[in-house]
Order: C-alpha cells, then structure tokens, then sequence
C-alpha cells in the first residue's frame, strides 16, 4: 500500500469563507508586496491589504472566488468577475508558498477560464506588477498576451494588463 498524496479540489467559496480566503491571499502577497514596498498608504487596494469584508462584498455582489483545496484545507483561491457581456476579469490568484511548484495554481487558472468561457465571456484579463518578469512570463506560458502597461501615481510599481483570448480557432492557451 502506497501513500500518495491526493490532488487539490477547486469548489466555489462560501460566503462564510470570507476570513480564511483574506488570510491565503494576505499570505500569498506578503512576499511580493515586502519587494516592491508595498503599504496601506502607497497601494491600499494591493492583495496584501484584501480583508474579510472586502471578499464578502465581493461574493454577495457575484464575484465568484474558487477555492482551491487539499486535504480539506484551503491553500489557494482566485476570483472570478464578469465585467463586461465579452470579457472576464481574475483577480487574487494565490497558491500558499509551500504548495507551490506543483502546478496548483495552472490548474486554478485553467478552472477560473473554464467558468469565464461558461458565461460566454471570449476573453479573459488580469493585471500584474510588470516588475515580476517570471510571473508575465508564466501567464504567457498559459495564452495571455500584454495589452498594456501603466504607471500610476503612488504605486512603487508599473502595472501589466494581459488578455486571454478564448475563441482563438487553435484552442490555444490555458
């Protein structure tokens, strides 16, 4: 008899999941916004700032947060927005640090699309710091494309915009 770990589950989030979903995003940003000096007063909307109420919010509004699982436990999430009748938006894709590496968070995106594609949205988006040269790079892995990149005042970062086309005739990307 082997012990083999089983694989993560993906489910959508309760609204009494609110807290434990700000804590793995808190987590998951930490390291990110320590490089980048990140604070309250400089980027308040940041993911290292998200808290209980704000997912709430979210959640009763429509915003779909996933829930990625394992062993019962919550170790990852991302959200999922409708913000236009074409297009989706995701937001706050996290893996916990020591679940990363084990393509948990390929598998969280590909679900995330997945539901996109479900409510007949042909593209996807998401924003990230364009400092993080190995994060752009492994959305590109995945079929997003940069589209733009901005700075904006107080943020001690720029900002990519990347979009996923979901009707590309080859199937492509995630």
């Amino acid at each position: 008899m082997s012990l083999r770990e089983e694989g993560p589950t993906i489910r959508p989030a309760a609204e009494g999941e609110a807290g434990v979903l700000a804590e793995v995003i808190r987590v998951c940003f930490r390291e990110s916004a320590e490089r980048f000096g990140v604070t309250e007063a400089n980027a308040p909307r940041h993911a290292v700032h998200t808290r209980e109420e704000g997912i709430r919010d979210e959640i009763l509004k429509g915003v779909l947060y996933l829930v990625l699982e394992s062993r019962g436990r919550p170790v990852g999430c991302v959200s999922v927005e409708k913000t236009r009748e074409d297009k989706c938006v995701l937001r706050r894709l996290a893996v916990l640090p020591p679940c990363r590496g084990r393509g948990w968070g390929a598998l969280l995106l590909r679900e995330a699309v997945d539901r996109a594609r479900s409510w007949g949205a042909g593209k996807v988006g998401i924003a990230v710091i364009h400092e993080e040269e190995g994060l752009r790079r492994w959305y590109g892995s995945l079929g997003f494309r940069p589209t733009a990149t901005k700075a904006y005042d107080g943020l001690p970062f720029r900002v990519t915009f990347m979009e996923l086309s979901l009707g590309r005739p080859d199937g492509g990307g995630v």
